[in-house]
C-alpha cells in the first residue's frame, strides 16, 4: 500500500510538470495562478507524503508493542519452562536416589537372605549328619541284634538238638532200663 501512496504522489507530480510544459505561456495572471496550483499540488504531495510516512510510523509503533508482547510472553514461556525444568531435575534427582536406596535395600536383603540360607543349610547339613550317624548306629544295632538273634536262634535249635539228643537218649534208656 505505502508503494501505491508514493507511486500516486509521483505520477501527480510528473502530470503537474507536464501540464505546466504543455500549456502555452500566458499572462502573469496566469503564472499567478499556475504557480498557486504548483504550490497547491506540492502541499497536497507533501500532505500525502505525511500522511503516508505517519501511516507507516504507526505501522512500526504498532509492530513495535506487538513484538514486545511477543518479547515478554516469550520469556515468561522461557522462564516457566526453566522453572519446569529445574522441578523436573528435582524430582529426577530424586527418584535417582530413591532409586538408589532401594537397590541398596534390595542387595542387602538378598545378601541376608543368602547368609540365612546358608546357615540353614548348615544347620540341616548338621541334623542330616546327625541324623546320618543315628541311622548308622541303629543300623548297627540292628545287625548286632540279628547277629545275636541268630546266634540265640543257632543255641536254640542246638539245644533243640540235644534236648531232642537227650529225650530220645532218656527214651533209650528207659527202654533199656525196662527190659533189664
Amino acid at each position: 500500500m505505502r508503494c501505491w501512496c508514493i507511486l500516486f504522489v509521483v505520477l501527480n507530480f510528473y502530470k503537474g510538470q507536464t501540464a505546466r510544459l504543455f500549456q502555452p505561456l500566458s499572462t502573469t495572471d496566469n503564472e499567478g495562478t499556475k504557480n498557486t496550483d504548483i504550490l497547491r499540488q506540492l502541499l497536497n504531495q507533501e500532505t500525502l507524503i505525511r500522511l503516508s510516512l505517519s501511516r507507516d510510523v504507526q505501522f512500526l509503533l504498532k509492530q513495535q508493542r506487538t513484538e514486545k508482547k511477543t518479547d515478554q510472553a516469550v520469556k515468561k514461556t522461557l522462564v516457566d519452562l526453566q522453572a519446569s525444568v529445574q522441578r523436573l531435575t528435582n524430582v529426577t534427582d530424586d527418584l535417582n536416589l530413591r532409586n538408589e536406596n532401594l537397590t541398596n535395600e534390595v542387595t542387602s536383603l538378598i545378601l541376608k537372605n543368602k547368609q540365612e540360607l546358608e546357615v540353614n543349610d548348615r544347620s540341616q547339613d548338621k541334623k542330616l549328619g546327625v541324623l546320618e550317624r543315628y541311622l548308622e548306629e541303629l543300623s548297627n544295632q540292628t545287625t548286632q541284634q540279628l547277629m545275636f538273634i541268630e546266634d540265640v536262634n543257632s543255641n536254640i535249635k542246638n539245644m533243640s538238638t540235644q534236648i531232642a539228643g537227650n529225650k530220645n537218649a532218656l527214651l533209650n534208656c528207659k527202654r533199656n532200663n525196662f527190659r533189664f
